[in-house]
């Protein structure tokens, strides 16, 4: 949902993350979003996101569109058995450089 917003509203990549619901007028197919100089601005989008926008809010009138109900996973790999660690379960961390930042490699 968040790409297809994106797409079809043409918003800039940090407007349509921070829309809350009091933000959306769902009966034009618009939300109002602050521009980068500050001023407000609607971005508008398809009938198949108006279709699909309730489904997201889940009845809800208030707070964010977007909800973050997940932590990011850790990155990283375990360390291979018998492998000096400082404690079980430790992630070994890649620490090459990646040779497309690199100069000079």
């Amino acid at each position: 949902m968040l790409w297809r917003l994106l797409y079809e509203t043409a918003a800039r990549a940090e407007e349509i993350p921070s829309l809350d619901v009091e933000d959306l007028d769902p009966e034009f197919h618009r939300a109002r979003v602050r521009s980068k100089g500050g001023a407000l601005e609607y971005v508008h989008w398809a009938t198949a996101t108006a279709r699909l926008l309730p489904r997201l809010l889940g009845g809800r009138e208030a707070g964010p569109v977007f909800l973050a109900d997940r932590r990011a996973p850790i990155s990283g790999r375990r360390a291979p058995a018998g492998a000096a660690s400082s404690g079980p379960g430790s992630l070994v961390v890649d620490q090459s450089p990646n040779p497309l930042r690199s100069p000079g490699v």
